[in-house]
């Protein structure tokens, strides 16, 4: 996965938690990360 397309998955991660917990996308990208990270690098390598 490219940086622009890590990028945009992570963008959509912390706007679906966002949405879901009804919090902003600043509160939302701690989580967001956390999650990104277990679903995504680790998915990668």
């Amino acid at each position: 996965m490219s940086i622009m397309e890590s990028a945009i998955k992570l963008n959509e991660v912390v706007q679906n938690i966002a949405r879901e917990k009804g919090i902003s996308n600043e509160e939302a990208w701690i989580e967001a990360i956390k999650v990104y990270k277990e679903e995504y690098e680790n998915a990668n390598n």
